[in-house]
């Protein structure tokens, strides 16, 4: 089983008001759960390189106040400036190998079928999604659903975060045995109460350690 963060925050400050916004719930939020439950993956589109290592410096300081992790989606070279604890790749990144050789840190990968699964076999955990119709936007494809979902991690041998749709009321609907935990957009950027949201997602994971 999976012995790190369980809780995968996706950022888009598009959702929440801006980066200040963004901050300002990442900081709440990272402060209100047990050290090392919580990872965030920077993930912001249609910002300049500048604000992103303000953003990435800045989400860095809550992660070593608060005993939470950074994880930079895609950007190699920002994970490294920030000293960053991962990078996230997708197909279209440079090969996981290539990536170990240059960068340290965890590597996680996102997939969508069983063939990128085994594609990512190199790479320390994946997100693997959408496992239902996503809450933020239209899904560029059909969601696995709960039973195909289920059986590709039964399948596989990395830790797998569910993506896509997830809310605290479908936690019981995974298979935990396999499951290192779920990755959440923008069920806790846009819930009225960020703080409490994140807390009920705590106490419902830490049922099934």
């Amino acid at each position: 089983m999976w012995s790190g963060f369980r809780l995968y925050l996706i950022t888009d400050r598009r959702l929440c008001g801006g980066s200040e916004k963004l901050l300002e719930i990442c900081g709440q939020v990272a402060t209100a759960v047990t050290p090392g439950f919580l990872a965030f993956q920077l993930r912001e589109q249609e910002i300049d390189d500048r604000e992103l290592l303000w953003l990435g410096k800045r989400l860095k300081d809550i992660c070593r106040e608060s005993g939470c992790q950074l994880i930079i989606n895609r950007r190699v070279d920002l994970a490294k400036c920030v000293e960053a604890d991962g990078v996230h790749l997708n197909r279209k990144c440079m090969p996981i190998k290539k990536v170990r050789k240059i960068f340290s840190g965890l590597i996680g990968f996102s997939t969508h079928n069983s063939a990128e699964c085994r594609s990512a076999e190199k790479a320390d955990f994946i997100t693997l999604s959408p496992v239902f119709n996503p809450l933020s936007k239209e899904s560029a494809g059909p969601a696995l659903g709960i039973e195909n979902f289920n059986l590709l991690i039964d399948q596989c041998n990395l830790p797998t975060f569910a993506l896509g749709g997830v809310t605290v009321e479908k936690i019981e609907r995974f298979n935990h045995n396999n499951i290192a935990g779920v990755a959440l957009i923008s069920d806790i950027l846009t819930a009225p109460n960020p703080v409490s949201r994140i807390v009920e997602y705590q106490e419902k994971i830490g049922k099934h350690k």
